[in-house]
Formats: C-alpha cells, sequence, structure tokens
C-alpha cells in the first residue's frame, strides 16, 4: 500500500498527540503527588508513632505518669509508640504543625492553637477535663488566707501558654477585676506546674496557679508534704486537655488510638493503673467538646 504525503502527515499527527497526552497524564501524576504530600497524603502509617507531652510536670514524673499509657497504646496499635517531652507549649505547638509529631497532649489553648495552626483532630478528653479548675496556692500558716491578701506580692504562673497554669487563670482574675500586672508585684515564669507548687513552697513565690490535678497527685505522691501549701482560691470551672491526632496520620490508625483510649477500664486491674495515673476513671470521646472560654482566653491575649 502506497502512503501519501496526506496519509504521513495524519500519521505524524497523532503521533504527536500521543507524545502530548503521555506528557500530560505524567504531568497529572506529578501535581496530584505534591498535592496528596503537601495535604499529608491521608497516608502516614509511621513505623514509630511520635507522641508529644506537654511541659506541664518534670520529664521524669511525666515518664512515670504516662509510661504505662504508652506501652498500652502500642501493644493495643500494633505500633511502636515514642514519647518526646515537649520543652515549651509553643515548642509542643511548632512540632505538632511541623508534622514531627504523630499525636500530642494538648492544654486546652495549646489545641486551640494547634487546631487553627495545624488542623489537629481530637480524638479523646478525660472526664474530669470537662471541669478542670486551677488552684491558686499558698504557703500555709495556720490562718485561712484570701486573694485579696496577696496585692503587692510574687505571683507564680507555670508555662505562658499553659491553659490552667496561665490563661485561664489569668482569665479569671481578669473577671474578679485584677489585672496581674498592675496588682502583683513581679509575675514569675516557672514553665510548669511542679514547678510553681515548689517554688510557692521555697518562698520565690508568694501565691502560684497550679494545675488542680497535678497539685493533687503531688499530694498524694508525697512530693509535697502535708499541709505544707493551702489553697486560697478555685477557679470556676473550664474543659481543658484534650489527646489529638494530626491531619497526616491514616484514618484507620488515628481511630485504633481513640478505641484503644475508649476501651481502657478500671475493672481491669492493669488498665485501673494507667488510668489512676493519668487522674481519670475514664476517657471519652473528643469530638464536640466545647471550647469557647478556652478560644476567648487564647483571643485575649492575641495567640489567635
Amino acid at each position: 500500500m502506497e502512503l501519501t504525503a496526506d496519509s504521513n502527515s495524519h500519521a505524524e499527527r497523532l503521533r504527536v498527540r500521543r507524545w502530548a497526552l503521555a506528557w500530560v497524564s505524567a504531568g497529572l501524576c506529578v501535581v496530584l503527588l505534591v498535592w496528596l504530600v503537601g495535604n499529608g497524603a491521608a497516608s502516614r502509617n509511621p513505623p514509630v508513632l511520635r507522641v508529644a507531652l506537654p511541659p506541664d510536670m518534670a520529664p521524669e514524673r511525666a515518664t512515670a505518669r504516662y509510661g504505662g499509657l504508652i506501652a498500652y497504646l502500642s501493644e493495643r496499635v500494633g505500633v511502636p509508640v515514642r514519647i518526646e517531652m515537649a520543652h515549651s507549649y509553643q515548642d509542643l505547638i511548632d512540632e505538632f504543625a511541623a508534622g514531627r509529631v504523630d499525636m500530642a497532649r494538648f492544654g486546652g489553648a495549646s489545641y486551640v492553637i494547634a487546631h487553627e495552626r495545624a488542623g489537629a483532630v481530637p480524638l479523646v478528653t478525660r472526664e474530669v477535663d470537662s471541669r478542670f479548675t486551677t488552684l491558686f496556692v499558698a504557703r500555709s500558716g495556720g490562718e485561712v488566707r484570701t486573694l485579696s491578701e496577696f496585692a503587692a506580692h510574687v505571683m507564680a504562673f507555670g508555662d505562658p501558654l499553659s491553659t490552667s497554669g496561665h490563661l485561664m487563670p489569668r482569665h479569671h482574675l481578669r473577671q474578679l477585676g485584677i489585672d496581674p500586672e498592675q496588682y502583683f508585684t513581679h509575675i514569675l515564669f516557672t514553665g510548669a506546674h511542679d514547678a510553681t507548687a515548689f517554688a510557692v513552697l521555697s518562698g520565690k513565690a508568694d501565691l502560684g496557679a497550679v494545675n488542680g490535678v497535678v497539685l493533687n497527685q503531688m499530694l498524694r505522691d508525697g512530693s509535697l508534704p502535708p499541709g505544707a501549701i493551702q489553697v486560697v482560691w478555685e477557679s470556676p470551672p473550664y474543659p481543658n486537655y484534650v489527646w489529638a491526632v494530626s491531619p497526616r496520620l491514616r484514618t484507620d490508625l488515628a481511630d485504633r488510638l481513640r478505641d484503644a483510649f475508649l476501651a481502657l477500664s478500671m475493672e481491669q486491674p492493669e488498665q485501673a493503673a494507667v488510668l489512676e495515673a493519668a487522674g481519670t476513671s475514664t476517657y471519652l470521646p473528643a469530638v464536640g467538646i466545647e471550647l469557647d472560654s478556652i478560644r476567648q482566653a487564647v483571643m485575649e491575649q492575641g495567640l489567635l
């Protein structure tokens, strides 16, 4: 069969069209791959699950408190779990946002910020976290003391981004008509709740804002001598801690983690020890957790 000029031209057009379609297809694949990576591709199933804890207590206390929980989660989900202690609440948020943390225990304020900045997905919260309080404590002196006695004294908060150690106690002081910078002679940031309690005990601070659960655990384990400090004022309740995962984490793994938390039971001795160490009797789903008061406190400080 003899090919004409027209048939040669037609064949050439077909060849060019196939070549162009191949390049377009390749380009679309590249674009899709870039999009998936940029959006965390629902997709991350890490060989080691990196779990970050907030710096609300000394690292050795945190390891003792959550070591059992981490071992339990690792066994239940079938993935090795590594604990990382954040240097600060800002560090916790930054590491999570950068994708270097797969799951974190956030305070209410740091969760609100991490959710806005990095799409943190809430998993569970403790039953006690729906009615959390901050305790304002002072050294015991026999007599009952009130907040009004601490004008022109030294006030200790925890980390600047701590929900129960700074943002909510500051919020509630303002509701009482107290501007901390004007009311106290000096404000000390200790970085952690146990450090705040020790600052009060040692006399470095006259008054301190401490997470109520941490303080009670310190009294139970003997870290604080009985009767050494007294509660001057207790804040109104507010919601607090949330365990959350990165949106990059595979949905099925996130679901297994949530279900593992929810399966913990006080009726099982080993699991009861895990729950008691975490200061709770059960975990609850965190979907729909009400954090309006926390968001307000965060916005008062210009953090959102």
